[in-house]
This record gives C-alpha cells, sequence and structure tokens, in this order.
C-alpha cells in the first residue's frame, strides 16, 4: 500500500500543492498472500509460506528482486503433505504451487485487489 504520489519538496516548498488533500488514505492495489521459501526443481514447485487466503486458480503475481513482476495462474496447490487442496486458507500453513520456472528465496506472491 502506499499514499498517492506527489512532488512534495522537491522544488521547494510547495504550499497546498505538497499534498492531496483530497485523499489521504492509502492505496491498496495488491494483497500479498504468500513467502516464497524455495522451489522443489523435482516436482517443479514453488514452497510458499501463506500470509492471506488463496485459492486454486486465481491469478497471482510472482514478485522477484529486479525482475518486473510475472503473472501466472495457481491452478495446483498442495498442502505440506504433497495432498491437492482447493485453498490455502490457514495463516503461515506450507503450500506448494506447481510452477514451470525456478524462483530463489526472498521473493513474494500477492494478488490483485478489486
Amino acid at each position: 500500500s502506499h499514499r498517492e504520489y506527489s512532488t512534495g519538496f522537491y522544488y521547494g516548498n510547495p504550499l497546498e500543492q505538497g499534498q492531496n488533500y483530497e485523499s489521504a488514505g492509502y492505496l491498496r492495489e495488491y494483497e500479498v498472500v504468500g513467502l516464497v521459501e524455495g522451489y522443489d526443481s523435482l516436482n517443479r514447485r514453488l514452497i510458499v509460506s501463506q500470509r492471506n487466503k488463496f485459492s486454486a486458480g486465481e491469478t497471482l503475481e510472482l514478485v522477484e528482486a529486479g525482475r518486473p513482476p510475472v503473472e501466472f495462474s495457481a491452478e495446483v496447490l498442495y498442502n505440506g503433505k504433497g495432498e491437492r487442496i482447493l485453498s490455502a486458507p490457514h495463516a503461515a500453513m506450507r503450500v506448494e504451487i506447481a510452477y514451470d520456472h525456478y524462483v530463489g528465496g526472498m521473493s513474494f506472491l500477492r494478488k490483485k485487489k478489486y
């Protein structure tokens, strides 16, 4: 989340133009749904620690440092025992998501809020 952008004090004292008075609230376009802890190359799955509920079939974005976000559909989800599940409803649960490309740690998954 973030507030509406402005030039602030970049060009000197902005007086009333330096702050958006119409809306002081935060813009929340996305919701973080999980932290990528690793990648299982053998089974081609992301290993994720869930942060907010998401379900199989939802469109997610993978955010990696130094790369633009990649949108994909999380078609197949697995729990920590390798069993297929329909959703990841429990905070901090381990979830595996079928994904064809290696992903390093320190990445996260988000979904667009509608």
